[in-house]
């Protein structure tokens, strides 16, 4: 029977991997005690970091990764009326001026509907 764990991949950035490094040659500074790679400590923190991270740090992490297109995609699958203020910033990058409150569409002047097709 095979022991070993699976295994999946994470792909970091630099600045992840310089910290990374800093931080096992802070652990390893004691070459008799331990010898630890960064896949043991990448591990170590992986599975310990929800019971660490605040809701305010998640917030941050949410707002770093912000994806505006997303949202508006979630907006619109929700199948909801856009907020106001979106709806007007939309009809701004349009170029459409908003209608002013209280004036409709004009009523037309008669219920007989024009047949222009022929």
């Amino acid at each position: 029977m095979n022991n070993e764990k699976e295994q999946f991949r994470v792909v970091i950035d630099r600045e992840a991997n310089d910290a990374l490094e800093a931080f096992v040659g802070r652990l390893n500074s004691d070459p008799l005690a331990t010898k630890l790679s960064k896949s043991d400590v990448a591990n170590y923190l992986l599975q310990c970091i929800d019971r660490h991270l605040k809701e305010s740090e998640i917030a941050e992490i949410r707002a770093i990764h912000f994806d505006p297109k997303k949202a508006l995609e979630g907006l619109l699958r929700a199948g909801d009326d856009l907020p106001q203020n979106l709806r007007e910033a939309v009809l701004k990058h349009c170029g459409i001026k908003p209608v002013p409150k209280g004036k409709q569409a004009k009523k037309l002047s008669t219920p007989v509907l024009v047949d222009n097709a022929g």
